[in-house]
């Protein structure tokens, strides 16, 4: 026996065309392993993205600005100043101080600024600062006013 050589009669292997046979197979099914998960990846963040956008779209369609906020201590009213987006818009509730406010459900045009008017559902104090909290159908906004007089 011949050292570092194997003799050719007791030499058992694969033809060259079968094993590059096989390393194709091979590569080909890692490649379309690896292209299906990242075909999965890629449609779950689509998926995901898309949701996001429509979720946001509609926040921005149903907008609502809260331009300001003044109350007075003795008529104990709050007026707000509100600016609608491009749809039609409806005010839920408002709260005052996390107290929601009686009868303070309103619809707004598009487009259309209005100062409010509303009746405190607490007493409001001369030179203190109150939170007025809208809930609409698009969300919710916050705003800090002053209370004079």
């Amino acid at each position: 026996m011949m050292r570092g050589r194997q003799s050719p009669t007791n030499s058992v292997g694969v033809s060259e065309l079968i094993s590059t046979l096989l390393m194709l197979l091979i590569t080909l099914a890692i490649g379309t392993f690896i292209i299906g998960y990242i075909s999965d990846v890629s449609d779950r963040l689509y998926t995901l993205i898309k949701s996001d956008v429509e979720r946001r779209s509609v926040e921005l369609i149903k907008s609502l600005d809260i331009v300001f906020a003044i109350g007075s201590a003795t008529n104990n009213e709050v007026k707000l100043a509100l600016a609608n987006g491009i749809t039609e818009l409806k005010i839920l509730t408002v709260y005052i101080n996390e107290v929601p406010v009686e009868n303070s459900s309103i619809t707004l045009e598009p487009l259309e600024i209005r100062v409010v008017i509303l009746k405190a559902p607490i007493q409001l104090l001369k030179n203190s600062v109150f939170k007025v909290k809208v809930v609409h159908e698009g969300g919710e906004g916050v705003i800090y006013g002053y209370v004079y007089e």
